[in-house]
C-alpha cells in the first residue's frame, strides 16, 4: 500500500466529508514503520553468525579461527542487509513486540501532531504502519464519550482489520466512511465549527 496522488485525494475527500457531517477532526497518518527494530535485525545477524561458527566447529575443523571469524562477520553483514531490504523483517517481528511499538508510535503521533489540542477534544487519529501491517483508531475523549461503546468497539475492530484483507486502500476508505456515518449520528457539527486539524494525510 502506497499513498499515491490518487489515494491522497481520496483520503482528503473522505476526511472533509467526515468533518462536514460531524464535529470530529480526523487525521490519517501512514508511516513506513513504527520503530527501527534494530534489536530484531541484529539478533538475526547474531544468530546466523553463531550458527555458522557452530557448523564450522563441528564439521569444518580444518578452517582456521580467523577465517571462521571473518566469514561470520561477512554473513552477519549480509543478514542485516537481507533483513532490512526484504519481507524477512516483517516475518521476524514478534507479534506482541510489533503491536506494542505500533501502539506507542500511534500515541506519540497523536501528541506530536497536536490532535489532542482541539477545543472540544474531538480529534481522531487513524494510524497505519506499513511494515507491521497494523492500523489503529485513536480518538480523543470527546469522540470516545460521544460514540456508544459498541460503535467505538466496531470502529477499532474495523481499523485493526485494514491489513487483513486483499485491499487495504479500500478498507481504509470504508473505515473513513463508517466514521462519517457514526459522526453524523452521534457527534453533529456545530454551525460555528472551524477546521482545526489538516485534512491532508501525514506520511512521515
Amino acid at each position: 500500500m502506497r499513498v499515491d496522488e490518487g489515494l491522497r485525494c481520496e483520503i482528503v475527500a473522505a476526511v472533509k466529508a467526515i468533518e462536514k457531517a460531524s464535529a470530529a477532526e480526523v487525521v490519517v497518518t501512514v508511516v513506513p514503520r513504527s520503530a527501527a527494530y534494530w534489536d530484531v535485525t541484529l539478533g538475526a545477524a547474531l544468530a546466523a553468525s553463531l550458527l555458522l561458527q557452530a557448523v564450522v566447529g563441528f564439521f569444518l575443523e580444518d578452517i582456521g579461527a580467523l577465517q571462521a571469524a571473518l566469514d561470520s562477520a561477512v554473513l552477519a553483514i549480509l543478514v542485516v542487509g537481507l533483513v532490512r531490504l526484504s519481507v524477512l523483517e516483517r516475518l521476524l517481528l514478534p507479534r506482541r513486540m510489533a503491536a506494542r511499538r505500533v501502539e506507542a508510535a500511534a500515541e506519540s503521533a497523536f501528541c506530536r501532531q497536536g490532535i489532542y489540542r482541539t477545543r472540544a477534544h474531538i480529534g481522531v487519529l487513524v494510524y497505519l504502519s506499513l511494515l507491521e501491517r497494523r492500523a489503529i483508531f485513536l480518538p480523543d475523549d470527546g469522540v470516545a464519550h460521544a460514540l456508544p461503546a459498541e460503535a467505538l468497539a466496531s470502529v477499532r475492530t474495523q481499523a485493526a482489520a485494514i491489513f487483513a484483507g486483499p485491499d487495504p486502500r479500500a478498507a481504509l476508505l470504508n473505515l473513513l466512511d463508517h466514521l462519517r456515518r457514526l459522526g453524523a449520528q452521534h457527534l453533529a457539527a456545530s454551525k460555528d465549527k472551524v477546521n482545526e486539524l489538516p485534512d491532508e494525510p501525514v506520511t512521515r
